[in-house]
């Protein structure tokens, strides 16, 4: 599902943080939010707010780390979420 324009314009205006670093990736990419609540646990409503500029909290920040890595270097979000799965051994 893509992301609304809103949301876009929402993530690039915000103050560059952890978790907006990971919205402009998912958004880039995008790499659905139910996806990211899956590799990180956290829920979507913390997701939408981590893209908008809020505080990753201390115990999602290895997930996100590595889950915006993962973004990084993928080409599609196919491909990124084959990599997730790999990595945090998640189910598809």
């Amino acid at each position: 599902m893509a992301y609304s324009k809103k949301l876009i314009a929402a993530i690039h205006d915000a103050t560059p943080t952890l978790g907006n670093s990971l919205g402009r990736l998912a958004a880039a990419l995008d790499f659905s939010v139910p996806r990211i609540v899956k590799a990180t646990g956290a829920t979507r409503q913390t997701i939408y707010n981590w893209f908008i500029g809020g505080k990753v909290a201390p115990y999602y920040k290895a997930r996100v780390e590595t889950l915006i890595g993962i973004l990084s270097n993928s080409k599609t979000a196919d491909n990124a979420w084959r990599d997730v799965c790999t990595h945090f051994n998640i189910r598809a």
